[in-house]
């Protein structure tokens, strides 16, 4: 077991040599990188793969998981769920290049359906969705399954592990909506990333998450928040017990990485779409992460499975 860091808190989008860097020079043993749609996917060529896996490998650091939000997957419109695929094929190359076995999905809505900026979510009166008007939102779930399931044959094809990951609002928000998932026929092999922050914000215990989920958990991001909205902040600094969560990943047997998944602690780079600057203060942040390490080690310690950092 070892920390990783995300890259996403260090550089909002790509580029990330730099962030790679910064996660490196903190001692981390592992990164996670993220491709948020289309438009990121286009950064990852085959040769900045190449030369973002000759500067991981130069640093010792491990790509631990590449995060995958796509577009259209929830879409009504077959053609958009197709498109989303061919992306997934990409991105499948992309992990290939990239040297890392996993990817986790990140978020699809229903019916790919808008919504305001996470953190406007305590001031505002009325919480807006977009939702697009006549939609049969049973067969769009069964939709969103079916091109899971097309994600889920393309890993098979390239050797690799798919996780899911659940999101507040996105068709996999909860515990309830995980297991659901992972029941359906064609789901057996897929595992889960289980992020604290989401799952805390939405209203479920973090450590009764693990104990439900089990096994089929092969991803952590450790990240703590208040319950209000979706923030990240460094473990310690919200509402969740961290000696339980930890104590609840040792009791499943957990043995994967744990990655810090800053991406709201002091410092830290945020979305440019809700007027945050998209890049870190890296002094800030390498504080965040250095405080977050040492609080983890304190908790870990006493299960005899503390995860090492460089």
């Amino acid at each position: 077991m070892d920390f990783s860091a995300a890259a996403w808190a260090f550089e909002w989008a790509p580029p990330c040599d730099n962030a790679i860097r910064a996660i490196a020079d903190l001692g981390f043993a592992g990164v996670e990188l993220r491709i948020q749609g289309r438009e990121e996917l286009a950064y990852y060529s085959d040769e900045t793969n190449k030369a973002l896996r000759a500067l991981m490998d130069d640093r010792n650091l491990r790509l631990t998981n590449l995060n995958f939000t796509p577009e259209g997957a929830s879409s009504p419109e077959a053609a958009e769920r197709r498109a989303a695929v061919e992306d997934f094929q990409r991105v499948a190359a992309v992990a290939g290049q990239l040297g890392t076995g996993l990817i986790t999905i990140g978020p699809s809505y229903p019916a790919e359906a808008k919504h305001t900026d996470e953190h406007y979510k305590p001031s505002m009166q009325v919480w807006n969705t977009a939702m697009p008007e006549g939609v049969d939102l049973v067969q769009n779930y069964e939709d969103y399954l079916e091109t899971l399931r097309a994600f889920t044959a393309v890993c098979r094809e390239h050797g690799l592990k798919m996780a899911v990951e659940p999101v507040p609002n996105a068709w996999i928000r909860n515990t309830d909506a995980v297991l659901r998932l992972l029941e359906k026929p064609g789901f057996e092999d897929v595992g889960v990333t289980y992020d604290v922050a989401n799952v805390s914000m939405i209203g479920d215990i973090a450590e009764i998450f693990v104990y439900r989920v089990g096994r089929r958990i092969c991803n952590v991001q450790m990240a703590d928040n208040h319950g209000v909205n979706n923030a990240h902040w460094r473990p310690g600094k919200g509402k969740n017990d961290f000696g339980a969560i930890v104590r609840a990943l040792a009791d499943v047997g957990y043995q994967g990485p744990v990655c810090l998944e800053l991406s709201d602690a002091e410092g830290a780079g945020r979305s440019p779409a809700a007027l945050y600057d998209p890049h870190a203060d890296y002094d800030k942040l390498s504080r965040s992460h250095k405080l977050a390490v040492a609080e983890l080690e304190r908790i870990y310690a006493p299960t005899q499975q503390q995860p090492t950092c460089g």
